[in-house]
């Protein structure tokens, strides 16, 4: 009987195997689009923030008025699609942590990018995937050989991208670059607490409110302390919803989808397809030339994340077959 049991278990492991092979790749390919689709809202970010810089608008104005559309945008998404009851209760308190670290990041961000050249920026933000590799590294967290490598990849390829940018790092004194590193810890804090906070809960749009809510309930206060100014005229107040809708609440459900399906290491190396996004919206639509340095660049990190992605669902699929 025994042996008869081990002999009729051989199809059903089987079936099980390839059924979470299945699951795994379609996790992989979903966290792979949620993410790079994200980052391609948030590589608009700079765009609408230097087309908003005529109009007067403080960074705190920005913060204010992007998150006061992005959380009643996000709610009336919910109501409008109807999405299933969450199975199990949100960590309401968590991500209002989220929308914490979100508007603080929204905020130095703003403030940065009005300090220096965008691609520049750009360059000293990202050093967050390495702080978020790091630090999960030092939890516990399991890395292969490819995400450190393509980590390094991403890194040299970003320094050749963006290395014949106008501007590079002369002016940017003391302050700029603080600010850009400060903005870049928020960053890996965000993909490292996002983490752990949805660990088990599929809901991410509800989520996604949430923490668009808990951004929105710190900004207020300083801004009601501080002098509001309220757009003056349309045009002000369609970049403002462009903002918030591409570069804000779209962006953050996508990467939190991408966090739970591809891990926050994975996920950061991914996000730093951005500045090529970035040197390529900034050609198209604010006309920066894009110096030929910057094509080896990019060949460079493109091939690094299909390097990565190759070796991320290997990884998920190798360790599955374990369990």
């Amino acid at each position: 009987m025994s042996s008869q049991r081990i002999l009729f278990s051989w199809p059903a492991a089987g079936t099980r195997l390839r059924r979470s092979r299945v699951v795994i790749r379609t996790l992989s390919r979903s966290g792979f689009f949620c993410v790079l689709v994200g980052t391609l809202g948030y590589a608009l970010l700079p765009v609408w923030v230097r087309w908003l810089e005529p109009t007067g608008l403080s960074p705190l104005d920005l913060t204010f008025w992007s998150f006061l559309i992005a959380a009643p945008a996000a709610w009336v998404s919910i109501a409008l699609l109807a999405p299933k009851p969450p199975e199990r209760t949100l960590p309401y308190r968590g991500l209002l942590l989220v929308g914490v670290i979100l508007a603080c990041t929204a905020l130095i961000s703003y403030i940065g990018v009005r300090m220096m050249p965008v691609p520049t920026y750009g360059l000293l933000i990202y050093s967050y995937p390495a702080q978020v590799t790091v630090i999960s590294f030092l939890l516990g967290e399991r890395l292969s050989r490819r995400s450190w490598l393509a980590l390094l990849m991403t890194t040299i390829g970003i320094l050749l991208t963006l290395q014949g940018v106008e501007g590079g790092f002369a002016g940017i004194g003391v302050e700029g670059t603080l600010v850009a590193f400060v903005n870049a810890s928020f960053i890996a804090l965000y993909f490292l607490v996002n983490r752990r906070v949805m660990r088990g809960h599929s809901s991410l749009q509800r989520a996604t409110a949430w923490a668009m809510t808990g951004a929105l309930v710190v900004v207020v206060p300083f801004s009601l302390l501080a002098t509001v100014t309220i757009p003056a005229d349309l045009r002000t107040w369609a970049l403002l919803a462009a903002l918030a809708l591409f570069s804000t609440v779209t962006p953050a459900f996508l990467f939190m989808a991408g966090i739970q399906r591809l891990g926050a290491s994975r996920a950061a190396i991914l996000s730093t397809s951005e500045p090529v996004l970035t040197a390529l919206i900034a050609f198209l639509l604010l006309g920066e030339i894009i110096q030929p340095l910057q094509v080896p660049g990019g060949i460079l990190i493109v091939l690094s994340i299909l390097f990565m992605r190759e070796g991320g669902k290997r990884d998920l699929v190798r360790s599955s077959a374990h369990a």
